[in-house]
Protein backbone atom coordinates (compact mmCIF):
# COMPACT_ATOMS: atom_id res chain seq x y z
CA UNK A 1 0.00 0.00 0.00
CA UNK A 2 2.89 2.36 0.81
CA UNK A 3 4.39 1.68 -2.64
CA UNK A 4 1.08 2.54 -4.32
CA UNK A 5 0.88 5.80 -2.37
CA UNK A 6 4.50 6.67 -3.25
CA UNK A 7 3.92 5.97 -6.95
CA UNK A 8 0.85 8.22 -6.80
CA UNK A 9 2.99 11.03 -5.38
CA UNK A 10 5.52 10.59 -8.21
CA UNK A 11 2.77 10.94 -10.80
CA UNK A 12 1.46 14.04 -9.04
CA UNK A 13 4.88 15.72 -9.04
CA UNK A 14 6.07 14.53 -12.48
CA UNK A 15 6.60 17.08 -15.23
CA UNK A 16 3.41 16.23 -17.15
CA UNK A 17 1.80 17.68 -20.25
CA UNK A 18 -0.21 20.76 -19.27
CA UNK A 19 1.96 21.67 -16.25
CA UNK A 20 3.04 25.30 -16.19
CA UNK A 21 5.07 27.57 -13.94
CA UNK A 22 6.38 31.07 -13.47
CA UNK A 23 9.90 31.43 -12.18
CA UNK A 24 13.16 33.26 -12.26
CA UNK A 25 16.88 32.53 -12.35
CA UNK A 26 19.10 34.64 -10.11
CA UNK A 27 22.82 35.16 -10.51
CA UNK A 28 25.57 37.23 -8.95
CA UNK A 29 29.29 37.47 -9.62
CA UNK A 30 32.06 39.57 -8.07
CA UNK A 31 35.55 39.60 -9.54
CA UNK A 32 38.74 41.56 -8.95
CA UNK A 33 41.88 41.97 -11.04
CA UNK A 34 45.39 42.46 -9.62
CA UNK A 35 48.64 43.17 -11.51
CA UNK A 36 52.10 42.80 -10.00
CA UNK A 37 55.33 43.99 -11.58
CA UNK A 38 58.50 43.53 -9.52
CA UNK A 39 57.48 44.91 -6.09
CA UNK A 40 54.66 47.10 -7.39
CA UNK A 41 51.12 45.83 -7.01
CA UNK A 42 48.09 47.35 -8.76
CA UNK A 43 44.63 46.22 -7.70
CA UNK A 44 41.40 47.21 -9.48
CA UNK A 45 38.13 47.88 -7.71
CA UNK A 46 35.72 44.90 -7.69
CA UNK A 47 33.62 44.19 -10.78
CA UNK A 48 30.02 43.40 -9.73
CA UNK A 49 27.37 41.67 -11.85
CA UNK A 50 23.72 41.02 -10.91
CA UNK A 51 21.19 39.15 -13.05
CA UNK A 52 17.50 38.20 -12.85
CA UNK A 53 15.65 36.19 -15.53
CA UNK A 54 11.84 35.96 -15.06
CA UNK A 55 9.79 33.69 -17.33
CA UNK A 56 6.65 31.64 -18.00
CA UNK A 57 6.96 27.97 -19.02
CA UNK A 58 4.52 25.31 -20.25
CA UNK A 59 4.88 21.53 -20.73
CA UNK A 60 3.63 20.80 -24.27
CA UNK A 61 4.34 17.08 -23.70
CA UNK A 62 5.41 14.91 -20.78
CA UNK A 63 8.93 15.97 -19.73
CA UNK A 64 9.23 18.59 -22.52
CA UNK A 65 8.68 22.27 -21.87
CA UNK A 66 8.89 25.50 -23.79
CA UNK A 67 8.88 28.98 -22.33
CA UNK A 68 9.11 32.71 -22.77
CA UNK A 69 12.03 34.16 -20.83
CA UNK A 70 13.45 37.63 -20.21
CA UNK A 71 16.70 38.64 -18.61
CA UNK A 72 17.97 41.80 -16.96
CA UNK A 73 21.63 42.15 -16.00
CA UNK A 74 23.78 44.98 -14.73
CA UNK A 75 27.56 45.16 -14.35
CA UNK A 76 29.54 47.97 -12.78
CA UNK A 77 33.06 48.89 -11.75
CA UNK A 78 34.47 52.01 -10.09
CA UNK A 79 37.95 53.40 -10.65
CA UNK A 80 40.17 55.53 -8.40
CA UNK A 81 40.03 58.55 -10.76
CA UNK A 82 36.29 59.22 -10.08
CA UNK A 83 35.33 57.13 -13.10
CA UNK A 84 32.63 54.47 -13.24
CA UNK A 85 31.79 51.93 -15.93
CA UNK A 86 28.29 50.40 -16.18
CA UNK A 87 26.94 47.81 -18.57
CA UNK A 88 23.23 46.98 -18.66
CA UNK A 89 21.60 44.29 -20.79
CA UNK A 90 18.13 43.05 -21.63
CA UNK A 91 17.22 39.81 -23.39
CA UNK A 92 13.85 38.33 -24.42
CA UNK A 93 13.12 35.11 -26.24
CA UNK A 94 12.14 31.46 -26.13
CA UNK A 95 13.60 28.40 -24.40
CA UNK A 96 13.09 24.65 -24.61
CA UNK A 97 14.11 21.93 -22.13
CA UNK A 98 13.73 18.19 -21.65
CA UNK A 99 13.39 16.54 -18.23
CA UNK A 100 15.23 13.33 -17.30
CA UNK A 101 14.28 12.01 -13.85
CA UNK A 102 17.39 11.08 -11.83
CA UNK A 103 15.59 10.34 -8.56
CA UNK A 104 12.23 11.09 -6.96
CA UNK A 105 11.41 14.74 -7.78
CA UNK A 106 15.02 15.39 -8.94
CA UNK A 107 15.59 16.08 -12.64
CA UNK A 108 18.37 16.70 -15.15
CA UNK A 109 16.97 19.40 -17.49
CA UNK A 110 19.31 20.59 -20.30
CA UNK A 111 17.98 23.83 -21.78
CA UNK A 112 18.45 25.76 -25.05
CA UNK A 113 17.43 29.40 -25.51
CA UNK A 114 17.47 31.96 -28.32
CA UNK A 115 17.01 35.64 -27.43
CA UNK A 116 16.88 39.17 -28.81
CA UNK A 117 19.61 41.10 -26.97
CA UNK A 118 20.02 44.80 -26.16
CA UNK A 119 23.03 46.27 -24.36
CA UNK A 120 23.82 49.74 -23.03
CA UNK A 121 27.34 50.79 -22.00
CA UNK A 122 27.86 53.89 -19.86
CA UNK A 123 31.17 55.55 -19.00
CA UNK A 124 30.89 58.12 -16.18
CA UNK A 125 33.62 60.61 -15.32
CA UNK A 126 32.44 62.91 -12.54
CA UNK A 127 29.07 64.30 -13.68
CA UNK A 128 29.71 63.57 -17.39
CA UNK A 129 28.55 60.31 -18.94
CA UNK A 130 28.90 58.76 -22.40
CA UNK A 131 26.44 56.10 -23.58
CA UNK A 132 26.58 53.56 -26.39
CA UNK A 133 23.86 51.07 -27.32
CA UNK A 134 23.79 47.89 -29.37
CA UNK A 135 21.28 45.23 -30.46
CA UNK A 136 21.67 41.64 -31.58
CA UNK A 137 21.01 38.09 -30.44
CA UNK A 138 22.08 35.62 -27.77
CA UNK A 139 22.21 31.83 -28.13
CA UNK A 140 22.42 30.06 -24.75
CA UNK A 141 22.91 26.37 -23.91
CA UNK A 142 22.68 25.13 -20.32
CA UNK A 143 23.76 21.46 -20.54
CA UNK A 144 24.02 20.92 -16.76
CA UNK A 145 20.73 22.28 -15.40
CA UNK A 146 19.23 20.44 -12.42
CA UNK A 147 15.80 20.82 -10.81
CA UNK A 148 14.40 19.64 -7.49
CA UNK A 149 10.63 19.81 -6.95
CA UNK A 150 9.94 19.01 -3.27
CA UNK A 151 6.22 19.98 -3.35
CA UNK A 152 3.43 20.23 -5.90
CA UNK A 153 3.84 23.98 -6.31
CA UNK A 154 7.53 24.77 -5.70
CA UNK A 155 10.68 23.87 -7.57
CA UNK A 156 14.33 24.90 -7.30
CA UNK A 157 16.90 24.72 -10.08
CA UNK A 158 20.60 25.33 -10.58
CA UNK A 159 22.71 25.75 -13.69
CA UNK A 160 26.24 24.44 -13.17
CA UNK A 161 27.49 24.86 -16.74
CA UNK A 162 26.62 27.49 -19.33
CA UNK A 163 27.64 28.24 -22.90
CA UNK A 164 26.65 31.54 -24.55
CA UNK A 165 27.25 33.15 -27.92
CA UNK A 166 26.31 36.83 -28.24
CA UNK A 167 26.36 38.89 -31.44
CA UNK A 168 25.78 42.66 -31.11
CA UNK A 169 25.74 45.53 -33.61
CA UNK A 170 26.21 49.15 -32.51
CA UNK A 171 23.28 51.53 -32.99
CA UNK A 172 25.64 54.53 -33.28
CA UNK A 173 28.04 52.97 -35.80
CA UNK A 174 26.59 50.23 -38.08
CA UNK A 175 30.12 49.08 -38.94
CA UNK A 176 30.87 48.26 -35.29
CA UNK A 177 29.99 44.67 -34.38
CA UNK A 178 30.98 42.38 -31.54
CA UNK A 179 30.90 38.64 -30.89
CA UNK A 180 31.30 37.20 -27.40
CA UNK A 181 31.55 33.59 -26.33
CA UNK A 182 31.36 32.67 -22.67
CA UNK A 183 31.86 29.39 -20.83
CA UNK A 184 30.95 29.11 -17.13
CA UNK A 185 31.59 25.89 -15.20
CA UNK A 186 30.34 26.00 -11.62
CA UNK A 187 32.17 29.29 -10.97
CA UNK A 188 29.12 31.54 -11.46
CA UNK A 189 26.14 29.24 -10.93
CA UNK A 190 22.58 30.50 -11.33
CA UNK A 191 19.86 29.54 -8.87
CA UNK A 192 16.21 29.31 -9.94
CA UNK A 193 12.92 29.57 -8.03
CA UNK A 194 9.73 28.19 -9.65
CA UNK A 195 6.04 28.23 -8.79
CA UNK A 196 3.92 25.55 -10.50
CA UNK A 197 0.17 26.01 -10.94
Amino acid sequence: MLLILMSGINVLLAQSKGDMYVGTMLGMAISQHTDKYDNTKDKDKPWIKLEIDPGFHYFVADNFRIGAQMGFATESQKYDDNRKYKNGSFIAGGVAAYYFELADNFYFTPELGFYFAHAKHTDEVGSTSTDSKSNGFLLQFLPAMLEFRPTTHFGFSASLLGLELTHLKSKQDPKAKSNDFSFALGLAPQIGLKYYF
